[in-house]
Formats: C-alpha cells, sequence, structure tokens
C-alpha cells in the first residue's frame, strides 16, 4: 500500500524551478501557483541554507502558520513545504554562502513536458532537454491536465542559473 501511495505522489509531483548556483548569494523568485496546486516544497542544499516565502499579498509565511520545516540540516539543507497555497504570484527567497542547489516542486495535475530540436517533430525521442547556443532550435511541448479555457500562451526559457533568457510565444498543433 505505502508503495503505491508513493507512486501515486510522485505521478502528480511537477518541477516548477531547478537551479544550480556556483557561488554563494540571495535570490528571489516570483513564481506564480495555479488553482491547481495542492502543495509546494522548497529544498535548498548548501552552505548555511536560508529559505523564506512570501504569499501573493506580500506576507511572510512561517513555521506555525502554514509553513512546515521538513529537513533542516545546519549549514547542509533545507527543506520547506506549505500545503494548499492558494494562487498567485509567490516570492521565494533563498540564500547560502557557497555553492548551492535550488529545486522547488509542486503536487498538481497539471504539468508540462519540452524537448528541443533542430528540426520539427512530434516525436520526443528526437528531442534533446537542453538546446544548444547558436543553432536554431525548435520546441516541443506537451501539457497534461489543462482543460479549457485554460491554455499555453508563452513560455519562458531560463539559463541553467535561472535567469531568464527570453519568453517565447506558443501555437497550438491543432
Amino acid at each position: 500500500v505505502l508503495k503505491w501511495v508513493e507512486e501515486a505522489v510522485q505521478a502528480s509531483k511537477v518541477h516548477l524551478l531547478s537551479t544550480d548556483r556556483l557561488t554563494s548569494g540571495r535570490s528571489f523568485w516570483q513564481i506564480p501557483f495555479d488553482p491547481s496546486l495542492k502543495e509546494v516544497t522548497v529544498s535548498l542544499s548548501g552552505p548555511s541554507p536560508e529559505i523564506g516565502i512570501h504569499n501573493p499579498l506580500g506576507k511572510p509565511v512561517k513555521k506555525g502558520s502554514g509553513l512546515n520545516e521538513l529537513l533542516n540540516i545546519e549549514n547542509s539543507a533545507k527543506v520547506v513545504n506549505i500545503k494548499d497555497p492558494g494562487p498567485g504570484t509567490w516570492t521565494i527567497q533563498t540564500s547560502s554562502s557557497g555553492r548551492h542547489s535550488i529545486r522547488i516542486t509542486g503536487l498538481s495535475n497539471i504539468d508540462f513536458r519540452a524537448g528541443f530540436s533542430r528540426k520539427p517533430t512530434l516525436d520526443f525521442k528526437m528531442t534533446s532537454t537542453r538546446p544548444v547556443q547558436g543553432i536554431p532550435t525548435f520546441i516541443l511541448l506537451n501539457t497534461t491536465g489543462i482543460h479549457l479555457p485554460a491554455r499555453v500562451e508563452r513560455l519562458e526559457l531560463l539559463s541553467v542559473a535561472g535567469d531568464p533568457l527570453k519568453t517565447v510565444p506558443v501555437k497550438p498543433f491543432p
């Protein structure tokens, strides 16, 4: 039974942000949460990890008022989550005193898959997970769980460090 529950949870796990930073520093992420998100988890691994979360009204979410601390290993890693966060643009602040990794995931029935290729294709086997700089590239995007009137209008491409590179319009395939 526990194995089934684990697989069911993994099936609805969506990746909201994943980035690796080579140096210390503080980052601010403005992440839109849609009504389908049932839970959001923020993981930070690196020295002196700190995570701050503000709801769409700008109010900090703290332990005891919606924030659950799942893991706190001093000078190594921190993991927090929020259940039923509510829709809107949330602000997530992370900081570390050295090289660190940030992963933000959620539980939702809405997800997407993207692949990059040099030629137009409808076959994900013909795509790769990252584009090659300087080469014209096509993007194959498959969404699941989205129902009208919702639709995908644009795709924002980020660097490996999580910095915005370009926003491109999405054209639906008939």
